[in-house]
């Protein structure tokens, strides 16, 4: 019988520079709607 894996959970770090956040947010939205659930960490 097959065994059922669960997607893995990435987790996003963004350092908030001109330049990284806005990608890293598309990243994480087609991560998304493939099924992962996403942790998205944008720092200070």
């Amino acid at each position: 019988m097959g065994e059922i894996h669960p997607k893995p959970r990435p987790v996003l770090l963004s350092y908030p520079l001109q330049g990284h956040v806005v990608p890293s947010i598309h990243l994480a939205k087609k991560l998304a709607s493939s099924g992962f659930i996403i942790t998205f960490i944008n720092t200070e």
